[in-house]
């Protein structure tokens, strides 16, 4: 199937509806309450993709697993006060594992599940976003969210499909909250050697993701365009000394941290 030029995008039904609905129900709660609350992860690429929703239906997008947020350090509590108050149960074991650096939520009513980062996005490469929240909102910025799918070592199938939606909906450049901002991913990749390296093979698998897809072709010259224009600018960033050290060793060195977690215990 060959997606053409579309006007109007269908709205999103199942799990979808649910998990937007009780993004929105969570992020006013802490607009209420003055509190600073970001939405990241799957059901936040999909909200910055909102004129794009024909992309997800083409490329059957599944559901999303859970909600992904982030909070600042400053307004931890209280948006863990909201998470209660809407019938969330925190996952202590994940509290204390974590040190508040995340917590985890079951809501038994809807069976859905939630993160809270804070401070910084707890993944392969953790992600300092302390400066970040002023960029965007409900979400955090499209270079962040980009990041955050790009630095995945065993990147799944859903998270290659929101990254091409993510290159097909918004281009490349500084400036422009609706752009992807190439400098803030090319100084991260330019300082650390081991996300480089990782996002280096996401971008191949992205190329090579982008061939299948079922768009026009030029739309699929349009997501690649803009991939290899963030990629050139990764590359042409100066790369630190501690860099250059790390990449002698290369992979040999696991270059990445894992993110297993401790079992729920709702």
């Amino acid at each position: 199937m060959i997606i053409e030029d579309v006007t109007e995008a269908p709205a999103p039904d199942g799990a979808w509806t649910e998990h937007l609905a009780a993004a929105h129900q969570l992020l006013e709660a802490a607009g209420q309450a003055g509190l600073t609350l970001r939405l990241v992860g799957s059901v936040g690429c999909r909200l910055h993709c909102a004129e794009h929703e024909w992309a997800f239906g083409a490329l059957e997008r599944e559901d999303p697993p859970d909600l992904d947020l982030v909070a600042p350090g400053k307004d931890r509590n209280g948006v863990r006060r909201i998470f209660g108050e809407l019938g969330y149960d925190e996952d202590r074991d994940m509290t204390v594992a974590m040190e508040g650096r995340r917590y985890k939520y079951w809501r038994s009513r809807d069976r859905l599940n939630a993160d809270l980062f804070v401070d910084r996005l707890e993944f392969c490469h953790p992600i300092d976003v302390t400066k970040r929240f002023g960029l965007d909102s409900p979400t955090l910025s499209l270079a962040d969210l980009v990041l955050s799918k790009l630095q995945i070592v065993e990147m799944n199938l859903k998270d290659l499909k929101d990254l091409t939606v993510l290159f097909l909906a918004h281009d490349v450049g500084s400036g422009d909250r609706e752009a992807v901002d190439p400098g803030y991913i090319a100084r991260l990749g330019s300082e650390d050697w081991g996300l480089y390296y990782t996002m280096s093979r996401n971008v191949e698998r992205v190329r090579a993701f982008l061939e299948g897809v079922p768009f026009a072709d030029e739309q699929r010259v349009t997501a690649r365009r803009r991939i290899d224009a963030l990629w050139d600018a990764v590359q042409a960033s100066p790369k630190s000394l501690k860099w250059k050290l790390r990449a002698k060793v290369g992979p040999r060195v696991q270059w990445y941290q894992d993110v297993s977690e401790p079992e729920p215990t709702f």
